[in-house]
């Protein structure tokens, strides 16, 4: 600590100290969650896993959902199904059942992640082998039977939701 010859010295000090420490934190401020799309739409298909991780490990849960865009209310994206995954941790809030409820229009604001885009045919699971080789299916998608225009060979672009950043419309 430096020493001061006078109680003037030693203020301009402390006030200067303040003023860096609040500079600093100006300067950082928090960030806000980046929303690169809000959409309405209706979800599609929804992949469901055989294991729910959250339980067994430390990993957060992954839900992935297929949307199809009815109404984009804000950003640019011209395909008209999107890939969603949705990521919670242990007592953050699951995606309820009715998100598969074909009649439900939903609201999603959305952040882009390039790293996730895949086609419909790389998302389906492969068909795991048995202890005498022959091929099972296991029901990773479920589907609303409303699907026109979607190929396994769609692009889908992936973009995450968060907790929260979702809701049924009227």
């Amino acid at each position: 600590m430096p020493k001061f010859d006078n109680w003037k010295q030693a203020w301009l000090f402390a006030a200067l100290i303040v003023l860096i420490v609040s500079c600093c934190a100006l300067a950082k401020p928090e960030r806000k969650a980046r929303c690169d799309l809000i959409v309405q739409g209706k979800v599609v298909a929804k992949y469901v896993a055989p294991i729910d991780l959250v339980k067994l490990t430390d990993l957060p849960n992954v839900e992935t959902l297929i949307v199809r865009i009815e109404k984009r209310l804000k950003g640019r994206q011209q395909s008209h199904y999107i890939k969603v995954r949705y990521q919670y941790w242990e007592g953050e809030p699951v995606l309820p059942d009715s998100i598969l409820d074909s009649t439900k229009r939903w609201r999603f604001s959305l952040s882009r992640n390039h790293r996730c885009d895949s086609s419909l045919r790389e998302m389906k699971a492969a068909k795991p082998e048995t202890q005498k080789s022959a091929d099972v299916d296991l029901p990773y998608f479920k589907f609303t039977g409303e699907t026109e225009g979607l190929t396994d060979d769609t692009n889908l672009p992936c973009y995450v939701l968060k907790p929260g950043n979702y809701r049924a419309q009227k």
